[in-house]
């Protein structure tokens, strides 16, 4: 019985770290794009454009169902265009797409199939605030050597763990509802706003590309944390 509790805390460990890297990673991969845009003179419309092919991403993750052949798959075909991007803007976003998916599925699949409790709110709002810190050291290699990791990840995680990928991780069925749209535009409105930052930071403020992720953070603090500072709070 103690060695079999011992495996178990120890599967819980590791789950827990291959979460929380992969959370750092999906910070880098998040703003790294947009901030690499930022720094090589684009239009703020491709800017936004990465923006939103990591989003794209993230919820193609949440509401398709996927074998973990497919999304190794994807893996690699982002590892391609990301050796590419640097000649065209469109395989650089074909790229951050897919590879917003297959992180976003690896980090649910993660916590899906780990037997003990998750990391702490705060440690997990932690590596998040690294990645984005980081930010400002991303070039076109290191976005590629980004993508390769991600794929060496998936491939180790998919060798060691049997489960299906497919029916692991909860799917979310999108409704359609007034909610639903006012979050939709909710969203939209926040992220144009949080991406766009960035370049104002960079081309009216000189903000040197470095620190755009420290500016960023700020944001994302605020963002992250209105639902408890207005928890205990009368509006009306």
């Amino acid at each position: 019985m103690t060695g079999q509790y011992s495996l178990v805390r120890t599967e819980n460990r590791m789950l827990n770290g291959i979460f929380l890297l992969l959370s750092m990673l999906s910070s880098l991969l998040e703003l790294g794009p947009v901030v690499l845009l930022i720094a090589t003179m684009h239009h703020p419309s491709e800017i936004l454009g990465a923006g939103l092919a990591y989003q794209i991403g993230n919820l193609a993750a949440s509401t398709l169902r996927m074998s973990r052949t497919l999304v190794i798959s994807f893996l690699l075909g982002a590892a391609v265009c990301a050796a590419l991007a640097r000649e065209t803007t469109g395989l650089f976003y074909v790229s951050v797409l897919l590879t917003s998916l297959g992180t976003q599925k690896l980090r649910r699949f993660s916590v899906a199939i780990n037997p003990g409790p998750s990391a702490s709110t705060f440690i997990k709002r932690l590596v998040r605030i690294i990645g984005f810190a980081l930010v400002g050291l991303i070039s076109y290699g290191g976005y590629l050597l980004l993508v390769v990791g991600l794929l060496v990840i998936a491939t180790t995680v998919a060798l060691w763990r049997k489960e299906s990928w497919a029916d692991t991780p909860p799917i979310h069925k999108p409704r359609s509802n007034p909610l639903a749209g006012i979050m939709v535009v909710h969203q939209s409105h926040y992220f144009s706003y949080a991406y766009l930052i960035p370049w104002l930071f960079v081309h009216h403020l000189k903000i040197p590309v470095l620190f755009v992720g420290l500016a960023f953070i700020l944001g994302w603090l605020s963002y992250v944390s209105t639902e408890r500072l207005v928890r205990h709070t009368d509006l009306l």
